[in-house]
């Protein structure tokens, strides 16, 4: 038995040597080499004519190393053939609302260059045109880059697929100024939301189905998609829980929810007008429209309660804020959870968001708040004994400053009407 390594024979060049030895024991014969940092070993045993084949292959091996490899390249693919690849291999594990966004999107940037352009002549410069084109036409730096991340996703997933043989596209990289960055929209404040909803009548066939899900959203903390896809068969009255299916669920999940007690009576609302549903799909939001419903439409849309909430807003007197539409319920929702809880992961599991990188986007700074951080915040002197002191100036003249007084809690001032259809 030999105690160490017996080199056979090294080949290739100085930094990209392969070399063959026998292993301590003698009883395999091995080649090693180095890739990127690795080191890589094959073994042969150790006979008369392995140890002649180990060379051989070790020659041939280095030899090969030292040659200049051919550049893969892949067939000339158009944007037009990159899409369809793209769709028929990933439509199936993704939601339609997703497929119908990347759709328009790379429709859009499909228009721009053209169909039938080759997809690996695409430059920077062309990502850097068609942003300006966007710009001039008015649309938003934040859906603008929401089209770019499609078209570097096709590209990527075409370059892992080897469609493409050059993919500049992944350089690009979309910077935005921080004057233009979007910020999130707005909730609505909750001594609003009564002033909101009062402006809905639930006696009226054309205001039910718009004060039902502005209570749900408000109340519940749902996106407003899955609000108008309820069924009466997600809806328990005796468990008092509401089930929000995953087929409508923006992320998918499939959760039960506790109902709270408006939305319960504007739930009731909803169970008196299903009476007058003609088609008695068991939507909530059945569509009063025959149109739509011939089209295989069967519910209330989202348009239709966007101009409802908006004409609320105006009648009541609240000041308009732009894209907060039922999202600025949601985040409302959010929001009063938090001040219910004093727990952000709890408020953001009453909404359905399991991501609690979503709280900054969702719990909005509220003065009465802030008012209460401050009054009970130790940098004020007002905690542990009040053990800073401080100098106090009184007047020499003048009315005394107003106490400012609490708001009222909006769940107490809100009136609703029911409709007594139980069971």
């Amino acid at each position: 038995m030999t105690s160490s390594r017996k080199t056979l024979a090294t080949y290739g060049a100085k930094g990209a040597t392969v070399r063959v030895f026998i292993e301590r024991g003698g009883l395999l014969v091995r080649a090693q080499w180095r890739e990127r940092g690795r080191l890589m070993t094959k073994s042969w045993p150790n006979t008369a004519d392995a140890k002649a084949g180990a060379k051989a292959w070790a020659k041939a091996f280095a030899t090969s190393r030292d040659q200049p490899q051919p550049v893969a390249t892949a067939r000339a693919t158009t944007l037009r053939e990159m899409w369809e690849a793209y769709s028929m291999a990933e439509f199936p594990h993704l939601r339609p609302k997703t497929i119908r966004n990347y759709t328009d999107r790379w429709a859009d940037w499909e228009r721009f260059v053209g169909r039938h352009f080759l997809a690996e002549h695409t430059t920077l410069e062309m990502i850097d045109q068609y942003r300006a084109m966007r710009t001039k036409l008015g649309r938003s730096v934040a859906q603008t880059g929401e089209h770019i991340k499609v078209v570097k996703q096709v590209y990527a997933w075409a370059q892992r697929r080897e469609l493409l043989a050059r993919n500049r596209v992944a350089l690009y990289r979309f910077r935005v100024a921080k004057e233009d960055r979007t910020t999130a929209p707005a909730e609505y404040q909750p001594d609003d939301f009564p002033k909101l909803v009062a402006q809905l009548d639930p006696k009226n066939g054309r205001e039910w189905r718009a004060y039902v899900a502005t209570v749900l959203c408000g109340t519940q903390g749902a996106r407003i998609n899955a609000v108008l896809h309820l069924r009466w068969d997600d809806v328990d009255f005796d468990a008092g829980t509401i089930r929000w299916a995953p087929t409508w669920d923006k992320m998918g999940h499939d959760r039960t929810q506790p109902l709270t007690r408006m939305a319960t009576e504007a739930l009731y609302v909803a169970l008196g007008w299903s009476r007058r549903d003609p088609a008695h799909s068991g939507w909530v939001f059945y569509t009063p429209t025959a149109s739509k419903l011939a089209k295989g439409d069967p519910t209330y849309g989202i348009q239709a309660y966007w101009r409802m909430l908006k004409l609320a807003e105006r009648a009541a007197g609240i000041t308009p804020q732009p894209r907060r539409a039922a999202h600025g319920l949601r985040r409302m929702a959010a929001g009063n959870a938090l001040e219910a809880s004093g727990n952000v992961a709890d408020a953001m599991f009453w909404i359905g968001d399991t991501d609690l990188r979503q709280a900054k986007k969702y719990v909005k700074e509220r003065d009465a708040r802030m008012q209460t951080i401050a009054a009970h915040s130790i940098m004020g002197g007002e905690a542990a004994g009040n053990q800073f002191s401080t100098t106090v100036t009184e007047p020499q003249s003048g009315p005394e400053t107003p106490t400012a007084s609490e708001s009222p809690d909006a769940a107490n001032t809100v009136a609703t009407t029911t409709y007594d259809n139980r069971p």
